[in-house]
């Protein structure tokens, strides 16, 4: 029997932003967290610029975007004095990819099509991290798997 996992509360009105042209994920997302206030660029630039207005508590990104790649992403989001957690969406299931994942500093994968409740488990546990740093990235994703 795994563990039932709940991660204290996050603050009220928080923010993704997530990065990607897929209607379907962010369809998806909206359904799944419909408490947050979700926001969507369609490139890193444009996600560079709704950042530099507001910085979001979790990033959401595809793994392609027209204009780079999620590795863009958490590259220019590294570089802020409190980076949010980049979630990759991937439409593969890599192992290596996740590890690349965490070694160039993102949070987590999700698989797509996203499952309600493994993204909002995922997105509860990042949102914690960008309140406290004192977890390095994939320990709360193992212990969420039971690890």
């Amino acid at each position: 029997m795994s563990p039932v996992l709940t991660p204290t509360p996050r603050p009220a009105a928080a923010r993704l932003l997530f990065i990607g042209n897929g209607a379907g994920e962010h369809l998806s997302l909206q359904r799944i967290l419909q408490d947050w206030n979700l926001r969507r660029a369609g490139s890193c630039a444009q996600a560079m610029a709704a950042i530099d207005l507001e910085l979001p508590n979790v990033i959401v990104c595809e793994e392609e975007l027209p204009d780079g790649t999620w590795r863009s992403v958490v590259s220019a989001v590294q570089i802020r004095p409190a980076p949010p957690p980049v979630i990759v969406l991937s439409y593969r299931e890599d192992e290596r990819l996740w590890a690349e994942v965490l070694r160039r500093g993102g949070f987590d994968v999700l698989a797509c099509p996203l499952d309600p409740s493994r993204t909002r488990l995922a997105i509860d546990y990042a949102a914690l991290r960008s309140h406290s740093e004192s977890s390095p990235p994939g320990v709360m994703r193992m212990a969420a798997q039971g690890y």
